[in-house]
């Protein structure tokens, strides 16, 4: 079996039994179990139950990250001459993960079964991965923001990204929309006009007038 073939292998057994029983419930044994691979091979490839995690979380996320940065390359390039506007930024974030996380490339259910369980885990230890994988990106999103809108704070900004953030986790995980919306109409599968509403939605927060200024004036 050719190296690559066992990595895959580990990758795609642990990636399941993960998102079926978190990551306190995943055993190695499980996994190499699953894999048809012995635990050797898990400790040469990865090292660390914890190691295995993270590079679960890279493969589903690197394309959309990769992405995300083209377009935000294109739209720093474009803010040397004129403000960014926040609908292509909000553009650039939402849909490269809502596109390119349900494509053909792409297995759609194992990137939305793997949002709905990695940020139910313990904080101690997602924070830590999401930071490598999310962090340097989540601050170039921000810093654009804040061209956009000059007159938010960068904490009214970080704030309302993260805000962002919490809304796309929801869709992409499709947890709860069914029991709290039970006669809804939305279609999770029209990537199209899950975007569309999204964007509207998160637009128009991030356009809001600052939050301080909106408490003074009615008091």
């Amino acid at each position: 079996m050719r190296e690559k073939d066992t990595k895959e292998r580990i990758l795609d057994a642990a990636e399941r039994i993960f998102a079926e029983r978190g990551f306190a419930g995943t055993s190695l044994r499980a996994v190499t179990s699953a894999a048809d691979v012995n635990l050797a091979a898990v400790h040469y490839h990865f090292g660390s139950k914890e190691a295995l995690l993270q590079e679960i979380l890279h493969r589903r996320v690197a394309p959309i990250n990769q992405e995300r940065a083209k377009r935000l390359d294109r739209i720093e390039a474009r803010a040397a001459e004129e403000p960014p506007s926040v609908e292509e930024i909000v553009a650039a974030f939402l849909e490269p993960a809502v596109q390119l996380g349900d494509g053909p490339e792409s297995d759609g259910r194992a990137v939305r079964a793997l949002a709905a369980r990695i940020y139910g885990e313990p904080r101690e230890l997602v924070e830590p991965m999401i930071r490598e994988e999310f962090g340097d990106l989540s601050r170039r999103f921000v810093a654009l923001l804040g061209r956009a809108r000059p007159e938010l704070s960068r904490s009214e900004i970080e704030s309302r990204f993260q805000f962002a953030v919490g809304v796309l986790i929801f869709v992409i995980a499709e947890r709860y929309v069914s029991n709290l919306t039970p006669d809804s109409e939305l279609d999770l599968n029209d990537r199209e006009a899950i975007v569309r509403r999204m964007s509207a939605f998160i637009v128009h927060g991030l356009c809001a007038p600052p939050a301080d200024a909106r408490s003074r004036g009615g008091s």
